[in-house]
């Protein structure tokens, strides 16, 4: 079974065996032709989601979306799950989580190697908002998006694990994926495929005795930790958005009370441009 060595004596199962260790590129229909009109989508939407920096909140969130590290995955899913995750607080969450995301890698590599897709802001030849991780990142694939498909399946493991939960966990898990467009990392179509390889990667999880063992393991610590009522996130920041009358636009822009539109839907104040 594969592995990942992330210190001295400590080895992070990633569930896959190397046997059955999925090939993407065989069916993901890859980047786009730079003469397609699929590419001259991808274009218009790396234009586009850059305006969405002028959103202060967003683009700050879009930042810290770009952490990679299991520990600021799990925090960054805690408003939505309603719970403290952690490795002090939830262990058996945490090593769930942590064996799917070196699966998640180990899956994601293949195709990024394969196609070796040149990131946006390289082609532009412009800054993201992450400069530091630029260097680093112009040497690797852009397609599929390595930070999408983790994220999504962040999303559905948690789900899984509490499924009162699901829209919202659902909701943050995609919205990592638009963060990765609004950086500047990458191109819709990398956002796009790359949550058909969090299904596939979810589907051979679930194939896996000992992924199975541990998924248990999470289930029972969080109704324990429910029962409890120990580390839940603040009902405070959980209803933070209850009631609340700030209006957006459809774009995530936050709109003023002298703004002009069409309400669509009153429970998320969204306005259609006229």
């Amino acid at each position: 079974m594969c592995s990942d060595v992330i210190a001295e004596d400590t080895t992070v199962l990633c569930y896959i065996p190397d046997s059955v260790m999925p090939k993407a590129q065989t069916w993901l229909p890859g980047p786009p032709d730079s003469t397609s009109m699929a590419f001259a989508y991808d274009m218009h939407c790396y234009e586009w989601y850059k305006t969405l920096r002028n959103d202060e909140e967003r683009a700050i969130e879009a930042i810290k979306d770009s952490v990679e590290v299991i520990p600021e995955v799990l925090k960054r899913f805690e408003e939505a799950f309603g719970m403290e995750l952690s490795l002090e607080e939830t262990p058996e969450i945490y090593t769930l989580i942590e064996g799917a995301m070196s699966a998640s890698n180990k899956v994601c590599d293949i195709p990024k190697a394969h196609w070796f897709r040149t990131r946006p802001f390289v082609f532009f030849n412009e800054h993201t908002l992450t400069p530091l991780s630029e260097a680093r990142l112009s040497q690797n694939g852009s397609y599929p998006s390595g930070h999408t498909c983790k994220g999504f399946i962040t999303a559905m493991l948690l789900t899984e694990i509490n499924p009162q939960r699901a829209d919202k966990l659902f909701e943050r898990g995609y919205q990592i994926g638009i963060s990765r467009l609004i950086v500047g990392m990458h191109w819709r179509s990398d956002v796009n495929d790359a949550r058909m390889i969090a299904a596939e990667v979810v589907a051979l999880l679930h194939s896996n005795t000992d992924f199975l063992k541990q998924m248990e393991k999470a289930k029972a610590e969080f109704q324990a930790k429910k029962a409890t009522g120990i580390s839940s996130v603040s009902s405070d920041v959980n209803n933070a958005n209850n009631g609340n009358n700030t209006k957006y636009t459809l774009s995530g822009m936050k709109a003023d009370n002298n703004y002009k539109g069409v309400l669509l839907r009153t429970g998320k104040n969204t306005y259609k441009d006229f």
